[in-house]
């Protein structure tokens, strides 16, 4: 039986048709129905719906993303930032409170900071001693000590921890008529002393080891030569060591007291205008009895 081309033809384009469909009906990814859902919803362009099973009742893998910026941060290495959980509060109850946040993270490089401090302070002339006095004892009671001390000038160091505290209830002796506060930062400083401290320990070492195994008198001496100046070196930089650990423990704090002038009362008299009363009468002492008779005033009136 011989079937016209033109059915052939038919058949094998139906039959091609079919075995696309089915091929990518089963591919992971692809929705048989996408076009009609989306024609009938609305097309979904952030691929924000999930992928329909295939076929079988495997479930199918969501298609790769075109651009390296939607993977999240943990496929590159790094770590991907915890999720964030919300917190269900009934009606009526308060909200958790929030916990404040450091300022200084926990792996911050210290800093070793040294705070100086200056007051000038007006007092009574009748209690200048007794506020030195006084602001000895809030520098001992911090746990710091006097460094120089006169009539009028107070230097004192307490630890740096209560600087800021002292300062405080320094200002309150008397009034301030000027302060001044400085921090300077010596931790650069700090950190290449100790790098270089480290060195020259460790050339004083080779040092030591060569002047050990010396035999020649001349190489003897020229090696304790060497010897003697990195120890130089060493206790030199061992002392300045000591020194900005000092400064940074215990804060230096100047005060300067100037006192008020004494205040005295002074009686001022104010004419009110009324009429003084008159002098007495003058006398004069003579052997003549009738001058002291007649008066001095009546003589005088009598001859004008």
């Amino acid at each position: 039986m011989r079937v016209p081309i033109s059915v052939l033809s038919v058949l094998l384009v139906s039959t091609l048709g079919c075995a696309q469909k089915s091929a990518m009906s089963e591919a992971p990814g692809y929705h048989a129905d996408s076009y009609r859902d989306d024609a009938a919803m609305g097309a979904d362009p952030g691929g924000l719906a999930g992928p329909a099973p295939a076929a079988g009742g495997a479930a199918s893998l969501p298609p790769m993303p075109e651009s390296t910026a939607a993977l999240p941060a943990s496929v590159f290495g790094a770590p991907a930032p915890p999720p964030v959980t919300a917190v269900a509060v009934a009606p009526g109850e308060a909200e958790p409170a929030i916990e404040p946040l450091d300022t200084i993270g926990a792996d911050a490089v210290d800093q070793m900071l040294i705070f100086t401090g200056q007051l000038a302070i007006r007092v009574d002339f009748s209690v200048t001693a007794k506020t030195i006095d006084t602001a000895v004892g809030l520098a001992v009671g911090a746990g710091g000590y006097v460094a120089q001390m006169t009539d009028t000038t107070l230097t004192l160091r307490v630890p740096s921890k209560r600087f800021r505290k002292v300062m405080m209830q320094l200002e309150d002796l008397g009034e301030v008529e000027s302060r001044a506060v400085q921090a300077l930062d010596v931790s650069e400083e700090f950190h290449d002393l100790q790098v270089q401290l480290d060195n020259l320990k460790a050339t004083r070492a080779r040092i030591e080891k060569l002047l050990a195994q010396s035999k020649d008198l001349a190489q003897i001496l020229t090696v304790e030569k060497e010897l003697q100046r990195v120890t130089a070196e060493i206790d030199r930089i061992e002392g300045r060591i000591r020194l900005l650990s000092s400064q940074a423990a215990f804060s230096t704090i100047s005060i300067a007291f100037s006192e008020r002038p004494e205040q005295r009362e002074v009686k001022i008299a104010v004419d009110d205008g009324s009429t003084p009363p008159p002098s007495s009468p003058r006398t004069l002492s003579t052997s003549a009895g009738w001058i002291s008779t007649v008066g001095v005033d009546s003589l005088m009136n009598f001859s004008n």
